[in-house]
């Protein structure tokens, strides 16, 4: 068995497991830690793959413009522009849009996100896009928001009054009132949104776990 052949079997055994799970157990406490679980490690995995992802898909990006002979200018006609409209003004290259389209939108599809994204935007694969989708789109279901939007949920039910449940409402608000032209360093947001899931993975722990 090769590698493709490999994770093609992994993936398959996880949705059947996950379809079982979803599609026959009693909706009771089993069923509600099971699905907490499931948001949490979800958020923790869609925020280092982006994290990950981020750095990378940037600098080779860079480095294919620098080599097309476009850089300057691409310069150029960014700092007309920023001088016109702002510092909000962009204009992508043609090497620009392919690198975006197939670098990001292999992203994308590692997420199972490309039709979501299509959907929702209607365009040609942007960074700053994609981005938004998998942090701050609420209907996107690997999104950060979305998956908080669960964890408040399955914990409100289980224990409105624990500190894990406070601290899954602060995360929600910062994501639900949360903008992405207000994350000017996406690394260190998500570093510091990987820190504050695992303390709530903890606390979690703590609240019900330790409690038995």
């Amino acid at each position: 068995m090769g590698f493709r052949a490999f994770f093609d079997w992994v993936k398959e055994r996880s949705h059947l497991f996950r379809g079982i799970s979803v599609g026959t157990m009693v909706r009771g406490d089993g069923f509600r830690f099971n699905r907490l679980g499931t948001f949490v490690e979800r958020a923790d995995n869609t925020a280092r793959l982006l994290d990950v992802k981020y750095d990378v898909l940037v600098h080779e990006s860079d480095v294919l413009v620098h080599e097309s002979g476009e850089q300057a200018l691409l310069e150029a006609l960014q700092a007309q522009r920023m001088t016109q409209e702002g510092p909000q003004a962009m204009v992508p290259s043609p090497v620009e849009d392919a690198v975006d389209y197939y670098q990001w939108g292999a992203l994308l599809r590692s997420v199972s996100g490309l039709k979501a994204y299509r959907t929702l935007y209607r365009d040609t694969i942007r960074p700053r896009q994609v981005t938004e989708l998998l942090i701050f789109r609420h209907e996107f279901p690997r999104s950060l928001h979305a998956c908080y939007d669960d964890i408040q949920r399955v914990l409100e039910h289980l224990c409105s009054q624990c500190e894990c449940t406070r601290l899954a409402g602060e995360m929600h608000a910062r994501l639900h009132f949360g903008r992405i032209r207000d994350v000017p360093d996406l690394h260190a947001y998500l570093t510091d949104f990987i820190t504050r899931n695992a303390v709530l993975s903890d606390e979690i722990r703590r609240d019900f776990m330790m409690a038995v």
